[in-house]
């Protein structure tokens, strides 16, 4: 029976694991640590209905490859808590190497469970933010669904398939991300002249799994990233979550061979930098639901030079701390939910055009 109203405890957990042994292990982890399993199943066995259980953060740990691709899809479109990845199968519980695997697990635990919920103490106070320019209201969103694709208006030379971006936009996301992200690029339809770049808090593990959830019902190409490539209108690259990556002089990816500077994996400030770097007055960046300040640095350098730079509102976050920080500094010029911030795109997009026919060309 779960714990479920036990005092003392630290968070409610959900695990999904594919292994018996591992869940047990799992099981007994988490609660000599004081965590409250409130389900811990396999993920063929993962129903609808588990997704509204009322956890703290769901631990995914999979060994195996076969049936756990839908469940966990589904799963991850519609969590708004933090969706932790294990450490691989466990070592023997005599293997010396057994403890580092429970540190491992534990330090997830205390990086992401503990501040979310100490968050959620400190979201109950008030607090006086600056105003800025906002279409948003207090709204649930079913990120599961797809969402409708806004139409561009007939401009003149619109066929922008083989042009190269005229604008690169930076995209950065942490906890609740995934989500947010795929309800703004489900909006967007193919034929732009943009290309993003995007940057997403995540373990390694998920790596793959997030190019095909996030891109599942978009129009635009949704690709990890290969060194050598070069951005295009219409694609998405999704930066490596493990190495650092730069823009060569011909605006190809460049991998560092070094790992992401900082905290973060991958960096959200280094991204907005490398991508400022390599394409100057074409960027522009969106920082969407997440907790901590990154992108808060390189946003200061993004506001100095006038370029674009937005934030997903509040009310539509799983955890607006991410986005919080760059309004509290002052530097977001527009503020909303995943699909008015895409609606906003193609309104400047088409301003911008107007303006200078020349874009198109």
């Amino acid at each position: 029976m779960p714990n479920e109203g036990k005092s003392g405890w630290r968070g409610k957990i959900g695990v999904v694991a594919d292994s018996s042994l591992q869940r047990h292990l799992l099981q007994v982890l988490m609660q000599t640590h004081h965590y409250d399993v409130l389900i811990n199943t396999s993920p063929d066995r993962l129903e609808p209905s588990h997704h509204e259980l009322k956890v703290d953060a769901w631990f995914i740990d999979i060994i195996g490859e076969d049936g756990w691709a839908e469940p966990l899809d589904d799963l991850l479109d519609t969590s708004e808590v933090p969706v932790l990845f294990g450490e691989g199968e466990a070592p023997a519980r005599t293997s010396e190497l057994y403890p580092r695997w429970e540190r491992r697990i534990l330090a997830k635990f205390e990086q992401e469970v503990i501040p979310t919920l100490q968050e959620q103490v400190e979201d109950k106070q008030s607090v006086e933010r600056p105003t800025i320019p906002t279409l948003s209201a207090p709204v649930k969103l079913d990120f599961k669904a797809r969402e409708k694709v806004i139409e561009l208006p007939d401009l003149p030379n619109r066929d922008f398939a083989s042009e190269d971006p005229q604008r690169i936009w930076v995209l950065g996301a942490s906890l609740g991300g995934p989500s947010a992200v795929k309800a703004f690029l489900d909006c967007l339809p193919s034929d732009l002249p943009i290309a993003f770049v995007y940057a997403q808090h995540i373990d390694v593990s998920f790596e793959e799994v997030l190019v095909n959830s996030v891109g599942r019902h978009s129009c635009l190409k949704v690709k990890n990233v290969i060194e050598g490539d070069r951005l295009r209108s219409g694609e998405v690259l999704v930066v490596p979550i493990e190495q650092e990556i730069v823009f060569d002089f011909d605006q190809t990816v460049q991998f560092t061979g070094e790992t992401w500077p900082g905290p973060y994996n991958p960096s959200i400030d280094q991204v907005m930098l490398n991508v400022l770097a390599g394409f100057q007055e074409k960027c522009g960046a969106i920082i969407f639901s997440g907790m901590g300040q990154d992108g808060a640095d390189a946003a200061e350098f993004y506001a100095e030079r006038k370029l674009p730079l937005w934030t997903q509102c509040k009310e539509s976050c799983a955890s607006s701390t991410m986005p919080d920080a760059i309004v509290a500094k002052g530097l977001s010029a527009f503020s909303g939910t995943p699909q008015l911030l895409a609606q906003q795109l193609v309104e400047t997009l088409v301003a911008d055009i107007k303006k200078n026919p020349g874009l198109t060309a």
